[in-house]
């Protein structure tokens, strides 16, 4: 499954309703709802650019737990050697042995304490499946940017903040969809190195 370009297809998809909500307001003739609640959509497509970002990370993050997981089966790793070799000084006790291939538990319900669109906390998530985003050029890049989008996420959805000051032009220039492909392409890359 390509998640980076199913992804890109719902990015493109809301650039094409802010565009054609932007349209509607320029145009005299339209009807007063959009300028009447250009506030509340303007938050609208907000959030749902974060709750993008958020489900690619989970998705690519669970991906990953799984290409592991293909890697080791077939192998016959014993789950009982690798439990005691990260703690050689204690014995497993009886009750506890499974005799069965090492195999990474994870399900994807699982990540999602962990998933963010906060960079800081992405990094963190992937770190523990064992990629160092923090080499990634293209994220360090945009880590500013995405993390004041995610702010200004954060505040509209638990302080119920405006978004009065999110003009289209403004919009698409701080929170690019280009920049975004850019980053999520950077995880992806970073996935693929492993």
């Amino acid at each position: 499954m390509n998640h980076l370009n199913e992804y890109n297809v719902l990015f493109e998809s809301l650039k094409v309703i802010v565009s054609d909500v932007n349209d509607k307001l320029l145009d005299s003739s339209s009807d007063t709802f959009f300028c009447n609640n250009i506030n509340f959509l303007n938050k609208s497509f907000l959030v749902t650019i974060c709750a993008y970002l958020e489900s690619f990370i989970k998705d690519i993050a669970y991906s990953t737990i799984q290409q592991y997981n293909d890697k080791l089966h077939g192998l016959g790793i014993p789950t009982n050697l690798t439990r005691w070799s990260f703690n050689t000084k204690n014995k497993i006790k009886d009750d506890q042995l499974q005799f069965k291939e090492l195999k990474f538990n994870i399900k994807k319900k699982d990540l999602e304490d962990y998933v963010s669109g906060n960079p800081d906390k992405t990094i963190k998530l992937f770190a523990q499946i064992g990629i160092d985003l923090k080499k990634s050029e293209e994220l360090n890049n945009l880590k500013e940017r995405i993390i004041s989008l995610v702010v200004k996420r954060n505040n509209i959805l638990h302080y119920n903040d405006d978004a009065s000051d999110i003009t289209e032009p403004i919009f698409w220039e701080a929170f690019s969809l280009k920049q975004i492909y850019i980053s999520l392409r950077g995880y992806c890359e970073e996935k693929d190195k492993m």
